[in-house]
């Protein structure tokens, strides 16, 4: 669809906006049984959603491309410079409530999941408390990764910037979607095992939940951790979008090489997830936290250097550092958990953490839009800037670079937030602390968080606001006022 990077990174915000729900499944799952059931249930809910937008996705005929594909009678093709639907890039706009619906599914039966794993998890020993955690992290990679190879392959047609003259449609991948989620339906009904309640209880469940989560907002530690939440997700969108384009038009990365990079980094991080498992359990998860954020930008920096001064571009060497990143890419997720398991009362096992998700995706989705501010003032948003190569050019992608690590290493700070380990966990939660005003500080900026980012990430898909500033355009000609931004 050829679409620039502010839109690019604004759709999938809003596509992780649909994260921000998880809270509200988590705690419904938590404190309203059905027929005795906390879990299984809403995973079933989740699995339906998913497959209803799979379907809807699937019958409903996606716009023309952007550019023309022409196919020759020796049996090769290619896509052209010739533009064939310059609309396109609008006509998104029409298609994000069904995949935001598809990523609703996923959150509700995600977040569910979340607490089954946390109940689970709260019954190790301290010493081996996260193995569950780390052994369903690796099972959801291994199904990635299977889905990765699925698209990597079937999806490779010249269309998508692939080699191929044949590939199956987002139509037919979403219909073969559909097959994958019956089974899972299948496997939930027959393998989900929990602990049936009566009514008498399921009522008291219910009445004691609401208590439980407002006094939980009340209390310090859980304040630092969902502010945390916030600044993690923030720092983490904080990032120049001029890899995607840099990708695009100056290494020429075709969609077939960064599919095998993504399967091989997915390895990886299963092996990652499998170390941390077998020797970190008990390892400082301030250092982790440092490590990870300070060390991509390390491995990042001559790789960005020599690409960007046309020193060296290639696209294998483009993604070298991501092959290193990998191993330690998913621990500060795994850390997040881990003092959800924490922290979470009996009763919330599901809410706990899903609040802490739910900020951190309203900091990714306020991140965005920032971002779209910030680096909108660089010319870096266009492919015409890539084309024309010019030293000016390169030297505004390099200094959108630079910012985006400054940004990301004062970001580091937010380390302090979280204990250094389960002991000072422990320690942390049965101090006594926090007070009513914050407590309806943290609710009001959550949810002035949430209708801001919501507001500014949907700028970029129309015509008439995708030039202001806070879109990550260059400014709207001929405006005045408010349209300035």
């Amino acid at each position: 669809m050829n679409l620039p990077a502010n839109q690019y990174n604004s759709l999938r915000s809003l596509f992780s906006l649909a994260g921000n729900t998880k809270f509200a499944y988590s705690f419904i799952s938590d404190a309203v049984p059905i027929c005795g059931l906390r879990r299984l249930p809403y995973i079933l809910i989740g699995l339906l959603l998913i497959a209803t937008s799979a379907l809807i996705i699937g019958i409903k005929p996606f716009p023309e491309p952007f550019y023309v594909v022409k196919n020759y009678n020796n049996g090769t093709c290619e896509r052209t410079d010739e533009v064939n639907n310059a609309e396109t890039r609008f006509e998104v706009k029409y298609y994000v409530m069904y995949f935001m619906l598809w990523h609703m599914g996923i959150a509700f039966s995600d977040s569910v999941v979340d607490g089954l794993i946390t109940q689970r998890s709260k019954r190790e020993p301290e010493e081996t408390r996260g193995r569950i955690l780390a052994w369903t992290k690796i099972a959801g990679k291994v199904g990635f990764v299977t889905a990765l190879l699925l698209t990597g392959v079937l999806m490779n047609g010249v269309q998508y910037g692939g080699t191929f003259c044949w590939s199956m449609s987002i139509n037919q991948i979403m219909l073969v979607a559909i097959i994958a989620l019956i089974i899972g339906i299948v496997y939930a009904i027959l393998f989900t095992n929990e602990k049936n309640y009566d009514e008498a209880i399921e009522k008291t469940i219910t009445r004691d939940a609401f208590a439980k989560l407002w006094n939980l907002l009340h209390t310090s530690y859980y304040q630092r951790y969902i502010t945390c939440g916030i600044s993690v997700g923030l720092v983490f969108a904080l990032r120049t979008p001029a890899s995607t384009k840099i990708e695009k038009n100056w290494v020429n990365v075709e969609p077939l090489v960064k599919n095998v990079i993504g399967i091989i980094t997915i390895f990886l991080e299963m092996g990652g997830l499998y170390l941390y498992m077998r020797y970190l359990l008990n390892f400082s998860w301030r250092v982790i936290v440092i490590m990870q954020g300070l060390l991509p930008i390390i491995l990042e920096f001559p790789i960005i250097v020599m690409t960007v001064f046309n020193i060296y571009r290639n696209q294998y060497f483009w993604f070298a550092d991501d092959l290193i990143e990998a191993i330690i890419q998913s621990w500060i997720f795994l850390i997040a958990e881990l003092i959800g398991v924490e922290y979470a009362p009996q009763g919330l096992e599901g809410a706990t953490f899903a609040i802490f998700s739910a900020t951190c995706s309203i900091g990714i989705v306020g991140g965005a839009f920032t971002s779209n501010f910030i680096f909108g003032f660089f010319n870096v948003m266009e492919d015409d800037i890539y084309k024309s190569d010019t030293p000016a050019n390169r030297l505004q992608v390099f200094y959108s670079f630079l910012l985006s690590y400054t940004l990301r290493t004062i970001g580091m700070v937010v380390v302090f937030l979280i204990p250094a380990q389960k002991k000072q966990a422990l320690l942390w939660k049965n101090i006594e602390g926090g007070s009513n005003t914050k407590r309806f500080f943290f609710v009001f900026i959550l949810v002035s968080l949430l209708i801001i980012s919501l507001i500014t990430n949907l700028l970029p898909l129309f015509k008439t606001t995708e030039c202001m500033h806070i879109a990550g355009g260059s400014g709207c000609k001929n405006a005045t006022g408010f349209w300035l931004l």
